[in-house]
């Protein structure tokens, strides 16, 4: 009943849904600074037309400037481009609480003309995303399309 629940939620767009198939396992990435947590869920990861898929999460200690209006946290699904050593962020939905907690404040996804890729370049959350999806994925990602549910909202 659960999965029929979710399965109509999804069409009607009622509610967001997770595109995953399991809860997210969320994981610190080492480095990255104070003023941001950066969490990366590594059962997230997914392969499609040369790119991978990951989804992070972002908690800020003060309020980060969002389109509408100030946010706490942030859910993201990022593309990730191993040849190249880059990754764009695809979808986001922000969040008024710390954790992917309290009301959304907005969401956005974005078709691939107009991807923001951004290279390493010696930040330390950006390296540590690129080592977990291109140095430590597995050898085979399982293929799952790119959902178009409008954003990723974990369930807690």
């Amino acid at each position: 009943m659960r999965c029929f629940a979710a399965f109509v939620a999804a069409v009607l767009g009622s509610s967001p849904v997770s595109p995953l198939a399991e809860e997210p396992a969320w994981e610190p990435l080492a480095g990255a600074d104070r003023a941001v947590t950066v969490e990366i869920d590594r059962g997230s990861l997914d392969r499609r037309e040369g790119l991978l898929t990951v989804w992070l999460r972002l908690d800020f200690a003060e309020p980060a400037r969002g389109r509408i209006q100030a946010f706490r946290s942030a859910v993201a699904q990022h593309a990730v481009d191993c040849r190249q050593r880059r990754h764009a962020a695809i979808r986001m939905t922000t969040y008024s609480g710390h954790l992917g907690q309290g009301d959304v404040v907005d969401r956005w996804d974005s078709s691939p003309e107009h991807w923001d890729w951004r290279s390493a370049r010696g930040d330390p959350a950006d390296e540590g995303i690129l080592r977990v999806a291109c140095d430590q994925a597995p050898a085979t990602v399982l293929s799952r399309a790119i959902t178009t549910s409008p954003a990723y909202v974990p369930s807690t």
